[in-house]
């Protein structure tokens, strides 16, 4: 008997070995997998959960691989454009570098911040950029400050940027440009008296216009990099990350004021809501703050006025390079100012902000619109810049935290018309990067961002978020009082310390219910086939007619006339006044064609800038209302004879429908044509 009981405990003690053993050699993807979602906010070995961060390389996929498995109240129905798609819509294309159109160097032309002169190793001309006390935000006209160079050194201003040529014949496309960022003594003085701790470096890199896919598929030099970063360094990547609406001050209106209402004005000056900005919140714990936006025009200023209190603001030098260079903030090429793209400019100025102040705490907001514009391609260009960024901002000796974003995704040009576009729309980039020496000041950081990452984030939450890094490292202090500074009638969450809900709602967060991509349509089904959803149907076929026929007005249409064939759903969705709805249709001329469209009603006139992509109609029902398509996408697979046609005529081959018989009927007599002329 005691022989077998020890027989029994030594087999025990084998099997608990070996089971342990197993556990032991877990691949590190399963484990990490294992960890990445706990239910809860039990301690665990901080060093680990940085491993699990640091082993989890971030991929184009892994948004629908990481999302869909979940029990999360909202998932998007689709996350944008497939590989293939993007590909077509998209191609990659090379664009001319900089410095192979200007040639200059740091040597030949420099602003001398010691004793604040500008040089040039030649004569000719320079044009000096605005005072300091004139920089703003905004457009205006840029009058050129015309200097002849002789050769010496000249004295400045305030100054903080300037072009220089040496060819005395040149009005513009001066070949040498310098920008050096002036230090303010005032500004440095107050963070010194008001810091309280460790300094810490926040950067918000905005890039206008980028989804999450769209940096994938462009930016892969970009992305290489971040994959094999140092091991001091743990990246997020968030898949809901998500818009509150169309433009770019539905991004940072929340981002810098919280939630208050919004108020419009093309002459608005000054910053009408410093009292409850992040900026002046910040200026109170020690940190310069300074913001940058690379356009020349009144889209951002209409909102937060031409002159926020920042310390620093990156901004007439748009206007100068426009006058100077042609610049635009939506070219459809290579923006060079110099020999440096524009985006290179407003990165070195980071470097440069973070290096002057970096005995106290910094703050950076720059916008950069390099994917602003319709063929998708230029933000490519930003690529190997960026990569440079990252690699110099990360071996700094500091505190730092980088949040790479975009404000949206996609919408100019045509694509904003179909399904994955308007999803691309809805979820742009989102990446946070952070030292671990940070994250290991506040507990548990690790283990909840990276749960975080495949939860719905809101706008709103970044007013909390850089409240809270403002005390840095004591993230603890003041959280409900922080939380409620942001928003009475919305929970926010700090992505940081905050465990986000997976039943956590578009209404939660502070997104409208069009904007939402998680939102269902309830569908109509007594009612579908009624006359008032038959003349609805029909008005948005008579809308792909007038599209169709207005394109080509210049000569024949290749699109035949439609006409409904069969209504096969009808989804509802109400947003206060306005009513939303999803319609699935067949038409005559091709019934094997299923078209999904969504349509916006509202009682009131319908503004410009929400209704760029489709025009407003009126339609009688039951009450005169005004409506747009807001975007369609093809069910069917609509591969056919003609659409290879309409796509070189530049057209969306999504509504139009050619005669297929004509083209085959053409093609036909083309051979039979070749054919006769070889006999």
């Amino acid at each position: 008997m005691n022989k077998f009981l020890e027989t029994g405990t030594i087999l025990f003690l084998l099997l608990w070995i070996v089971f342990v053993y197993v556990l032991y050699m877990l691949p590190e993807d399963n484990a990490s997998e294992a960890k990445a979602f706990p239910n809860s906010d039990t301690d665990i070995s901080i060093e680990y959960e940085l491993e699990i961060a640091r082993g989890r390389q971030i991929s184009l996929l892994d948004d629908e691989s990481s999302i869909n498995p979940l029990n999360l109240t909202c998932k998007p129905e689709s996350f944008g454009y497939t590989l293939e798609e993007a590909l077509f819509l998209f191609p990659n294309v090379t664009y001319p570098r900089c410095e192979e159109q200007y040639i200059s160097s740091p040597e030949a032309f420099y602003i001398n911040r010691t004793d604040n002169t500008l040089h040039m190793n030649c004569t000719g001309k320079v044009a000096l950029g605005f005072l300091e006390a004139n920089e703003e935000f905004g457009k205006y006209w840029y009058y050129d400050r015309l200097k002849d160079y002789n050769g010496e050194p000249l004295a400045l201003e305030t100054e903080e940027y300037a072009f220089g040529t040496c060819d005395i014949s040149k009005w513009s496309n001066f070949e040498h440009v310098a920008y050096k960022l002036r230090p303010n003594k005032e500004s440095l003085q107050r963070a010194k008296n008001s810091l309280r701790g460790k300094p810490i470096n926040i950067v918000m890199l905005v890039i206008d216009s980028l989804s999450r896919r769209m940096f994938f598929r462009k930016l892969p030099k970009s992305v290489e990099y971040l994959n094999s970063i140092a091991k001091n360094v743990s990246i997020f990547d968030f898949k809901l990350h998500h818009v509150i609406g169309q433009n770019s001050q539905y991004s940072f209106m929340p981002t810098f004021y919280g939630d208050i209402p919004i108020v419009v004005s093309e002459y608005m000056q000054g910053d009408l809501y410093y009292d409850v900005s992040i900026w002046k919140y910040l200026h109170e714990r020690g940190f310069v703050t300074m913001m940058g936006m690379d356009n020349c025009d009144n889209n951002l200023p209409q909102f937060i006025g031409r002159k926020p209190k920042v310390d620093h603001k990156m901004g007439s030098i748009w206007c100068a390079a426009s006058a100077q260079y042609g610049y635009s903030e939506t070219s459809k090429r290579e923006r060079c100012i110099g020999n440096k793209n524009a985006h290179a400019w407003m990165m070195d100025y980071i470097l440069d902000f973070s290096e002057t102040y970096k005995n106290v705490s910094r703050y950076t907001y720059m916008h950069i619109d390099t994917a602003h514009e319709e063929t998708g391609t230029v933000v490519s260009t930003i690529d190997l810049d960026l990569k440079k960024f990252l690699e110099e901002f990360f071996s700094r000796d500091e505190d730092s935290i980088l949040f790479l974003m975009g404000d949206h995704g996609m919408r100019y040009g045509e694509w904003f018309k179909s399904k994955d576009g308007s999803h691309e729309h809805k979820l742009p980039l989102l990446l946070i990067m952070a030292k671990d020496r940070v994250l290991e000041k506040i507990p548990n950081s690790s283990k909840i961002l990276l749960q975080n990452t495949n939860r719905l984030l809101s706008k709103f939450d970044f007013h909390t978020i850089l409240q809270h890094l403002g005390n840095y490292p004591d993230l603890e202090s003041h959280r409900e009082e922080i939380r409620t500074k942001t928003s009475k009638r919305l929970t926010t969450y700090n992505w940081f310390t905050d465990y986000v809900p997976d039943n956590r709602t578009c209404e939660d967060a502070g997104i409208p219910i069009f904007w939402c991509g998680c939102k269902s349509f309830i569908e109509i089904t007594e009612d579908k086939n009624s006359e008032i959803f038959q003349n609805l149907t029909k008005s948005v076929i008579e809308v792909f007619n007038t599209e169709n026929h207005i394109y080509y007005r210049w000569k024949k249409t290749i699109c035949v006339k439609l006409h409904l064939n069969e209504t096969k759903y009808i989804g509802k969705l109400e947003d206060e006044d306005l009513d939303y709805y999803k319609i699935k249709f067949t038409i005559k001329e091709k019934e094997s064609a299923m078209f999904e469209v969504i349509v916006r009603l509202s009682r009131d006139p319908i503004e410009k800038h929400e209704s760029e992509y489709f025009s407003v109609h009126k339609i009688d029902f039951g009450e005169m209302k005004f409506f747009n398509i807001m975007n369609v996408n093809r069910l069917d697979s609509y591969d056919s004879i003609c659409k290879e046609k309409i796509i070189k005529r530049k057209f969306d081959p999504t509504y139009c429908i050619c005669d297929e018989n004509d083209f085959k009927r053409k093609s036909l007599n083309t051979t039979n044509g070749n054919n006769s002329g070889k006999q």
